[in-house]
């Protein structure tokens, strides 16, 4: 732990010598690929931004039998440092101590793990209406997979994400492209291009893992505009192309559409308004086996709807289904499904209380399992402060 802590301390030191970014907060950001330095005045432009969240939780469950469940856990401690490289790049770091508690052959692991979660350069004012990010980052498929964990809008991640896209969500290194699309409704229309490595193992489980042939390939398209005075809505597709393993002809398809609708109270904007966010994947990925290669067909997905009955408090309602892409002996029914009410509390601007209950069914080979599950959330950041997502309505 020692080496951690020298380790962050000697980042730190470096962050605050080469200068800030724009945009603050890891994850968190709803920029524009145009938004860029000209957002800060020169007297700011070099002062670093250097954001830590911290994010605790406990959960009380039903199933016993389960040694990860029934405890607290630090889950994530995240240090987050930007800072100008150019008056046209942002150079972006974020690391992570993790707690991590497993279980294998009934015996309980819980270990603290460095995790290098993203490092990129951002070159956010190229011409033509371009942006570009080189190195470490979270692939743009869908909406929850940009998102770091103290950023998500429950406790806990839907069950498509984690089953499609890993843990932790589809995080890699490779190049991604963004660019504004002209259209004859003047929205704003975004299309990205990634070339990235087909890698992750277990943490993505359609990639193949470090051994997989490269490279995977995603397109996005998304489009964003007003819907009245109130409202506005976002719709994008996702396409990634990746091999699932060392062999050319192990391949994986995976199709992702999500969307979301806000509305504000107009009477009270800044203490009513309403969320709909919906996700769904669609895979056809080859699992290797001992047998000839097994190509899985598998879908999931998840919906909730969150309402804002006041400047600080928010209450919502999701509901996820999913079934297992890398499974490699996956029967026709099996499959996950839960439903999860839960309350959000801004205590202040800085800390945020969420509570979580979850009724979670699986399905394996016709046998049905179901457990209740309780979460309490804490989530705070100190140093910079970030940007809210969207629907976080201040």
């Amino acid at each position: 732990m020692s080496a951690i802590l020298r380790a962050l301390t000697g980042l730190c030191v470096f962050s605050v010598a080469t200068g800030s970014v724009l945009a603050q907060g890891g994850g968190v950001t709803e920029m524009k690929p145009e938004d860029g330095f000209a957002t800060r005045s020169a007297a700011n432009l070099y002062n670093p931004s250097i954001t830590v969240f911290g994010d605790f939780a406990g959960n009380l469950s039903t199933n016993s039998d389960d040694k990860t469940l029934n405890r607290f856990a630090m889950r994530e401690i995240e240090l987050d440092m930007r800072a100008a490289v150019a008056p046209w790049v942002d150079g972006v770091l974020a690391i992570a101590i993790a707690e991590e508690v497993e279980e294998e052959g009934g015996e309980v692991e819980a270990e603290t793990h460095f995790e290098f979660e993203e490092g990129y350069l951002n070159f956010h004012t190229l011409p033509w209406d371009l942006s570009l990010k080189a190195g470490r980052f979270r692939s743009a498929i869908g909406r929850q997979n940009q998102l770091h964990l103290h950023d998500i809008p429950q406790v806990t991640r839907p069950l498509a994400t984690v089953a499609f896209l890993g843990h932790h969500g589809l995080v890699t290194n490779g190049v991604s492209v963004s660019r504004l699309v002209p259209n004859p409704w003047d929205d704003y229309m975004e299309f990205t291009a990634e070339v990235v490595n087909a890698d992750g193992g277990e943490e993505a489980p359609i990639l193949g893992g470090p051994n997989s042939g490269n490279p995977a390939a995603l397109a996005r398209l998304k489009w964003f505009t007003d819907v009245g005075e109130t409202s506005t809505t976002e719709l994008a597709g996702t396409y990634l192309y990746t091999r699932t393993g060392s062999e050319r002809d192990s391949e994986g398809h995976v199709v992702g559409l999500d969307w979301s609708y806000q509305w504000l109270d107009p009477e009270a904007p800044d203490s009513r308004s309403f969320l709909l966010q919906a996700e769904a994947y669609w895979a056809a990925n080859d699992v290797e086996d001992p047998a000839p290669t097994v190509r899985n067909r598998s879908w999931g997905g998840y919906a909730f709807g969150q309402y804002q009955v006041a400047r600080d408090w928010y209450v919502g309602l999701r509901g996820d289904y999913t079934e297992f892409p890398d499974d490699e002996e996956r029967a026709a029914g099996d499959s996950d499904w839960a439903a999860s009410p839960y309350v959000t509390w801004y205590i202040t601007e800085f800390l945020r209380l969420r509570f979580e209950y979850q009724h979670h069914v699986t399905e394996i080979a016709g046998v049905e399992d179901s457990q209740d599950n309780f979460f309490l959330n804490l989530t705070w950041v100190y140093g910079a402060h970030p940007p809210h997502p969207y629907w976080v309505n201040r």
